[in-house]
């Protein structure tokens, strides 16, 4: 991942949290919240958090979350 990647994914795990410290995965509901600001589809949400997943666990770990973000760029660039 990239330098603003791995900040961005470290602000979005300290968002995730009631009190704003960083937590090493981002659940479902959470990223819900997140991924919908991207104003992507719910379709291409859902097959980026899919491909992200790794072991379909229902979370995402910092580096799922950087994958994700990787993702998420790339289909808003088309």
């Amino acid at each position: 991942p990239t330098q603003q990647e791995s900040s961005l994914a470290d602000w979005i795990l300290s968002k995730a949290q009631p009190d704003n410290t960083t937590t090493t995965h981002l659940d479902a509901e959470s990223a819900v919240d997140v991924f919908l600001q991207t104003k992507l589809s719910h379709q291409v949400l859902s097959k980026i958090w899919t491909e992200s997943d790794i072991g379909a666990k229902g979370y995402l770990n910092r580096n799922e979350v950087t994958v994700a973000l990787r993702l998420i760029g790339w289909a808003q660039s088309g």
